[in-house]
């Protein structure tokens, strides 16, 4: 019902932004919303207002070559339709100048978010895991680099499941580790804490 709801926003015309602040939850699920939105709208542009500078990443944007540009850098005009996913609209001043057509988060709702489409769930781990029940009941396959973008991004938001993981993002991980690129992740991973291995 959600995703109907969601995909009800959108024409073939549409060039739709996605803003974020960039961190692997958030770039994860701007990538599964662009796979999400692929044929269905004209193009799909994902901006951050924030510098990539932690170096794992960096390496997950260069290895799984997400496509990114500088929210400071667009012309907001250029867009039919703005999305935000993994923030609210007051989480940040950045995001305080755009009117959002679709809010997609996991964080707690301290303040009402006035959007035509809003799905906040703080009973989640991870907003990836919200954008992964998204595209299997679209009935998606992920690719490579997009599911190992979303394991990565639920293993960092749950701190590695030793906390804030819940029943459904247990449930997700079980359904996309086999989809996911593990070299790729270690690599990512060991940047984050210098470790050699995953578990």
């Amino acid at each position: 019902e959600n995703l109907q709801k969601l995909l009800n926003l959108f024409e073939a015309k549409d060039n739709v932004l996605i803003t974020i602040d960039a961190d692997p939850d958030a770039m994860a699920s701007a990538m599964a919303l662009k796979r999400l939105l692929w044929h269905r709208v004209q193009s799909v542009t994902i901006a951050h207002f924030n510098d990539i500078v932690r170096f794992d990443n960096v390496t997950m944007v260069r290895l799984l070559k997400i496509p990114l540009v500088k929210l400071q850098q667009i012309d907001a005009h250029a867009f039919s339709k703005t999305l935000l996913v993994d923030s609210q609209p007051h989480h940040h001043e950045a995001f305080c100048d755009f009117h959002y057509d679709a809010v997609i988060d996991h964080h707690p709702i301290t303040m009402a978010v006035d959007a035509p489409f809003v799905d906040i769930r703080p009973s989640y781990g991870a907003t990836a895991t919200i954008m992964t029940e998204y595209l299997r009941s679209a009935k998606i396959r992920h690719s490579k680099s997009l599911a190992t973008a979303l394991l990565y991004a639920i293993r960092v938001d749950t701190h590695y499941y030793a906390l804030h993981a819940y029943e459904t993002d247990v449930e997700v991980f079980h359904y996309i580790i086999p989809l996911a690129n593990m070299d790729l992740l270690r690599t990512i991973a060991i940047h984050e804490t210098g470790i050699r291995h995953l578990k």
